[in-house]
């Protein structure tokens, strides 16, 4: 597999509509990937294999082979994948919004759209997590990802300020707290039996973080 190839197509997911833009082999990788995240999430990795993706995706597993040298290649894409995808309705939500309360606001909800609307997604981004606590590679991965969102976040948040909307002192600090706020709802919507119901927690997450403001 072209790893540079690979890369420079991600580096485009977040800036145009995939099912658009991509090319036929791009199309191709998306549906091996989509097809690999859905066992991750029923089965977990060590039962997602060549057989089972092939017999998702409704596809050969020559075919997969052409595009993956590896398992490990597929998950490290799908990942890379599901990242994109959520910074990209991230990115649609804040749009949104018209006042810079009301980006952040969406921003927030985000976390809580992106795990009814891909629910595979979602929990094959929970198992990623469990991989970054014993992986060293992983984790660095995924600790430049979480600063890409701390970045935007924080640049969300002076924009706000500097628009009369927020008050605080410190935005890094600000936007990490928020980051740590939506981490602990994301696995607490993956993890647990609910105790409240779903609308009232994710208005009393909202709320918290919002509160942070002031």
């Amino acid at each position: 597999m072209n790893k540079k190839k690979t890369n420079s197509f991600e580096s485009t997911l977040l800036q145009k509509d995939i099912s658009l833009s991509a090319s036929k082999a791009q199309r191709r990788m998306i549906q091996i990937s989509e097809a690999a995240i859905k066992n991750y999430a029923t089965i977990g990795y060590s039962g997602t294999t060549y057989e089972k993706i092939a017999e998702t995706a409704k596809i050969s597993r020559p075919l997969i082979r052409h595009y993956f040298d590896t398992r490990e290649e597929i998950f490290d894409f799908s990942i890379r994948y599901i990242g994109s995808n959520f910074q990209h309705i991230a990115t649609q939500n804040i749009e949104n919004g018209k006042t810079y309360k009301e980006k952040l606001e969406q921003y927030i909800q985000t976390t809580f759209q992106w795990v009814e609307s891909n629910p595979h997604h979602s929990k094959a981004w929970l198992y990623y997590l469990h991989v970054c606590a014993y992986d060293p590679q992983s984790k660095k991965d995924n600790s430049k990802y979480i600063e890409t969102e701390h970045q935007r976040l924080q640049t969300l948040l002076e924009r706000g300020k500097k628009n009369g909307e927020f008050h605080f002192k410190d935005k890094s600090v600000l936007a990490k707290r928020i980051q740590i706020i939506m981490t602990g709802a994301l696995v607490s919507l993956l993890s647990e039996t609910p105790s409240i119901e779903k609308m009232k927690f994710k208005r009393e997450i909202t709320q918290m973080c919002l509160t942070l403001l002031h």
